[in-house]
Order: structure tokens, then C-alpha cells, then sequence
């Protein structure tokens, strides 16, 4: 078994230029293998997520998420790893899916369910080539008396670590905002999909060149 305790707080100012965001609180995960292979984790997490700074010329979709909410949620995740190495992988295997429940029972003012699944299939080719297939897919609703998804949970692609090649949380629904300017602000959604293809290549000890293709897609 596996008893993890973490406690953060995060002060995000770059998720939006119209909003920033506040998160203060902490998770506890129970962990136990089944198998060699495969582990199951349980995640209880209490947090309070403060929308704050809110342009006065963002949208009325934006404005209304203004304010302190607490969130308190229930995680299952089950998770399969075949890889040889955690951080340079050549061969082997990680996929994940989990379910996550948050309000009602386990409290909070947060009332929101959502699933995510993860794959990741590693190949290895000629003179320590490797070729890499992701995919990932999610999906977040609420039920409660709120009538809709909070932006901080909603889902967002775009950046480093989505899809490369656009801005920062650029994929996906916008809104616009009533300044001059007429700009667009990303909205999120309520369901996501990816998938990347990857080919990367040795240049010195533990740096790699990667060519990379991706695609993604974000529905309201």
C-alpha cells in the first residue's frame, strides 16, 4: 500500500488575460498494486478556487465565474505501466482511466462528475530510435443547482503539453469579450480529445530531438 499527502497553493495569472485563479488545498491518495503491472489509487481532495482579478471588459460567461467556490472530490484511477523506464521510455505501455465525483455526498459547493482516459504506446526503432503513440480523451458535467461547469473545471487543449503548434488553451469554444478590441477568450468545454504521434531521436545523454504530429479537439 501507498499513503500520499500533498498540499499546494497556486497562484495561475496565466491562464487567462481576463481572469486570474487561486487554488489553495490538498489531496490524500491510498495506492495498491494489482499485479505487476497494474496499481488502483483512491483521491480524496478539498481545495477553495478563487476566480479573482476579472476584467472589466470580459464577457458575462466570464463574469459570472467571479468569486470563492470550495471544491471537494473523490477520485478512482486505474493505471497500467509496461514501460522500461519512467523517464526516457523505449518500449512498453502506460495507460490510465479514472473517474472522478465531486459535491453531494463528500460535500463542497462544487457538484460536477467527469471521466479521462489516457494511453501512451512506446516502439523502439533502429539506433535508439523510438516512435510514440498518445491519446486522450475526457469528458466533465455538473448536476447540481450551479446549471453548469465552472471554468476552472472545465477542459481546455492548446500548449506545450496538448497540442503543440497553438497558444496556451487556444483549441476549443471562445467567447468574446466587450472591450474595443473584440478579442476572443477561451471558454473551454465539457468534453476533449487528442491524439499524437512522435518520433524522437538521441542527441546527447538525456536530450532528445522529437518530430510531432497532433491533433485536438474541445466540444462545449
Amino acid at each position: 500500500l501507498s499513503l500520499g499527502i500533498d498540499l499546494f497553493e497556486h497562484d495561475a495569472r496565466f491562464l487567462s488575460d481576463e481572469y486570474d485563479q487561486l487554488n489553495i488545498g490538498g489531496n490524500i491518495s491510498l495506492g495498491k498494486p494489482l499485479g505487476t503491472y497494474n496499481r488502483v489509487n483512491l483521491i480524496y481532495g478539498l481545495e477553495s478556487i478563487e476566480v479573482q482579478n476579472v476584467d472589466t471588459n470580459a464577457s458575462d460567461l466570464i463574469k459570472q465565474e467571479e468569486g470563492t467556490r470550495s471544491k471537494s472530490s473523490l477520485t478512482l484511477e486505474l493505471v497500467h505501466d509496461t514501460r522500461d523506464s519512467v523517464f526516457l521510455p523505449t518500449r512498453g505501455n502506460r495507460s490510465s482511466s479514472s473517474a472522478m465525483f465531486a459535491g453531494g455526498p463528500v460535500g463542497g459547493e462544487t457538484e460536477i462528475y467527469g471521466f479521462t482516459g489516457r494511453s501512451s504506446q512506446f516502439f523502439p526503432l533502429w539506433f535508439d530510435h523510438v516512435f510514440n503513440l498518445r491519446g486522450y480523451a475526457a469528458m466533465v458535467e455538473d448536476y447540481g443547482s450551479l446549471g453548469r461547469v465552472p471554468i476552472f473545471d472545465r477542459l481546455f487543449l492548446g500548449g506545450p503539453r496538448t497540442v503543440r503548434g497553438f497558444r496556451f488553451r487556444d483549441v476549443g469554444p471562445k467567447v468574446l469579450d466587450q472591450g474595443e478590441s473584440g478579442s476572443e477568450e477561451p471558454l473551454g468545454g465539457k468534453s476533449a480529445l487528442c491524439g499524437t504521434a512522435e518520433y524522437t531521436m538521441p542527441v546527447a545523454e538525456k536530450v532528445r530531438l522529437a518530430a510531432v504530429y497532433e491533433g485536438g479537439i474541445v466540444w462545449a
